[in-house]
């Protein structure tokens, strides 16, 4: 598209999945506004949700257990590849991405917990439950700077990105797959450990309530 200047087409057989990850990540690529917050959003919007990813089926309890499929987490991790690969390129940090792949998940809000805008508009999900965009720009404007990418910078960014995609150059998303299990792990043990020492401060207390009385023989 930048060299010949001309127009793709992307169309796979059951082209749901791979023709949002293909055409979300060429935009990416190909227009500097889609790697500011706003433009990350709109894009997300636009080529995920109002193009009719099967959210609820991917990543949520669907009746049919193969369908699920890391889809949208795939493509989130390749954004974080490419925001490594050109630092000074991406208004918005590594945290923001870790947030959205977490309440995709989550099922906290509303905005991926069905499968289409159809089910969407039947549900009254706008209506019943909290965007995660209004949540994420009411977190921004009490700190502004939480998810900003300090390096960027407007006026050193390409235009047009060309990653490097061989395995060499790829790097583990740490922050997301190994730091918060390891955060929650450690969490987990200590609270159990709580817990247990509860229990037996309590059984303590218990016992030493108790009177025993022992036989005298004569």
């Amino acid at each position: 598209m930048e060299c010949d200047k001309s127009s793709v087409l992307i169309s796979y057989e059951d082209g749901v999945d791979r023709t949002a990850q293909v055409a979300s990540l060429s935009q990416l690529l190909l227009d500097p506004y889609y790697r500011t917050v706003t433009g990350f959003q709109v894009l997300i919007q636009k080529e995920w949700l109002s193009f009719g990813h099967k959210f609820y089926d991917r990543t949520l309890l669907s009746q049919t257990q193969d369908e699920h499929s890391p889809v949208f987490l795939q493509w989130l991790d390749c954004v974080w590849q490419v925001l490594q690969q050109f630092p000074f390129s991406f208004q918005f940090n590594s945290l923001l991405l870790e947030v959205i792949a977490e309440h995709v998940y989550s099922s906290r809000f509303g905005t991926f917990i069905v499968n289409s805008e159809h089910e969407r508009e039947e549900e009254d999900i706008e209506d019943k439950t909290t965007s995660l965009w209004t949540w994420l720009n009411v977190v921004t404007m009490s700190n502004p700077d939480k998810f900003i990418n300090l390096r960027y910078n407007d006026n050193r960014q390409q235009r047009v990105l060309h990653p490097q995609y061989r395995i060499p150059y790829l790097k583990l998303w740490s922050s997301l797959y190994v730091n918060r299990y390891r955060y929650d792990h450690v969490h987990d043990v200590s609270k159990a450990a709580e817990l247990r020492a509860l229990k037996l401060e309590e059984q303590y207390k218990v016992n030493s309530c108790v009177i025993v009385f022992t036989p005298q023989t004569h």
